[in-house]
């Protein structure tokens, strides 16, 4: 069985009718196809420059010009190692595009296999996962009545964003004031600054933010000062997370030998999928650090990926994961929330009572709503195919280096 197509299908999700139209987001959907006629596919999530360094564009080049004709095509797709490795070998960083390879790779592996992606990654280790709800910032009423939602919903946690629009730390404890009394002691309350906040601004939050009793915070300082989070772990009196400082298992092993955290959140655009996502979960393991994953704001594919990932992994199996993608672009109430997005896979996501489960059939159990797809390829893009025919014209360049 040899790989002989690659599609790559540039998407843009919105709002529905009345939604606010910033709830609008940019994904790549990859559908792989074998010379026997097997398909697997993927979905990159939201795409985002700020945080991976990455967009629709630069995601669509790399697959188009590099991955695709040298690293895909005639490769037998059951050789998800060696494909992984030889990527890296011909590109480096790019793990959003990575990742939307390795994805597709192991849901054609699971359809061929007739089983679910999950028993490729290690079978099941969990009956259903339980989720945080992660909200989107807003002002201290709107923050209150989504966090009484979450509680009424099922959800085991709420994580509140902080520091991203240049609030004042008296403006930031309205809002987790607000946050608090809706949900009392009856869930944690976590905070995630990604990285926006300089040393001073932190250590003053985390003296002001602990009468909220924030179960932890996530990525105060700038991914790059792994010694300002040291210090400020010596202060805060709740535990501190890295996120963006965490990229690869080298970084894990650094933030490690510095004291710099109290445990990591996995997102497996940053690691480059599946493969490298358990290499990255291992390092964590074996440093002794909680795993938290969690996915984009994306479609039910990419969640759907997400939760095979974290049904299947032991080390994981205990924690509160963030993976709600579709539910942050709902912008309304939970209680819609199974309803909420106009999906591009049939058979998404069901969330119940705050937790989720990945579906049973083959590979990821979903299959492509085709028409959605061809409504919303995103304006001023096309659909990029790759094949043998083509595959010379993407970028003949590359063939040296590649063999």
């Amino acid at each position: 069985m040899k790989i002989v197509k690659i599609e790559l299908f540039p998407v843009t999700l919105g709002p529905r009718p009345g939604q606010n139209a910033k709830l609008r987001n940019n994904s790549v959907v990859i559908k792989i196809t074998t010379d026997s006629g097997h398909v697997g596919i993927g979905d990159t999530g939201n795409t985002s420059s700020w945080y991976n360094g990455e967009t629709q564009g630069s995601i669509i080049a790399v697959i188009e010009e590099v991955i695709a004709p040298l690293v895909l095509l005639g490769s037998d797709p059951f050789d998800i190692e060696r494909i992984v490795d030889k990527m890296d070998h011909l590109v480096r960083n790019n793990g959003q595009a990575k990742m939307l390879v390795d994805f597709a790779l192991h849901d054609l592996k699971g359809k061929v296999l007739d089983v679910p992606a999950y028993q490729l990654l290690g079978g099941r280790t969990v009956e259903k996962i339980r989720l945080g709800y992660v909200s989107a910032e807003r002002d201290p009423d709107i923050l209150g009545e989504w966090a009484a939602d979450a509680v009424y919903s099922g959800f085991a946690l709420i994580k509140i964003k902080i520091g991203l629009t240049g609030n004042s730390m008296a403006d930031e404890c309205k809002r987790l004031a607000a946050v608090r009394k809706a949900i009392e002691d009856k869930i944690p309350m976590d905070l995630d600054a990604n990285g926006a906040l300089n040393f001073k601004q932190a250590l003053a939050g985390v003296k002001a933010f602990a009468e909220f009793r924030p179960g932890l915070i996530e990525q105060p300082l700038p991914s790059w000062d792994l010694d300002g989070m040291a210090r400020l772990r010596e202060t805060c009196t709740f535990p501190v997370y890295a996120d963006e400082a965490a990229q690869t298992p080298t970084d894990i092993m650094e933030i490690h030998r510095k004291g710099a955290a109290d445990g990591l959140l996995l997102k497996p655009v940053k690691a480059g999928g599946f493969v490298k996502s358990l290499r990255w979960i291992a390092t964590a393991q074996a440093c002794g650090y909680p795993v938290v994953i969690g996915s984009m704001a994306g479609s039910g594919l990419e969640t759907i990926a997400h939760l095979h990932l974290a049904t299947a992994n032991a080390w994981t199996s205990t924690m509160i994961h963030e993976i709600v993608g579709p539910l942050r672009r709902r912008g309304e109430s939970l209680e819609d929330m199974a309803t909420a997005y106009e999906d591009i896979v049939h058979g998404g996501p069901v969330y119940k009572d705050g937790c989720a489960l990945p579906p049973e059939g083959p590979g990821f159990g979903l299959e492509l709503n085709e028409e959605v797809i061809a409504r919303r390829i995103t304006p001023g893009r096309s659909v990029v195919t790759v094949t043998a025919d083509n595959a010379d014209a993407k970028h003949d360049g590359y063939r040296a280096v590649a063999k």
